[in-house]
């Protein structure tokens, strides 16, 4: 068995749906909160946009 490695197979951006966003909008905003979606859109539309997803395959795996 060789040392452990990674290999990155891809990385892409999150695809920002609307329904996305008002489950994001929901979590972090909740209504008990009163904040607008005015005021929080662009909070939540630069996080969201800043999300990215790695997939990768771990090979040779040991216990640690």
């Amino acid at each position: 068995m060789g040392d452990p490695t990674i290999k990155v197979l891809g990385i892409y951006r999150l695809n920002v749906t609307d329904e996305l966003f008002r489950e994001q909008h929901s979590m972090l905003f909740p209504d008990s909160l009163g904040v607008s979606r005015a005021i929080s859109e662009p909070q939540i539309r630069e996080q969201l946009d800043s999300v990215v997803l790695v997939e990768v395959l771990v090979l040779d795996r040991n216990g640690r």
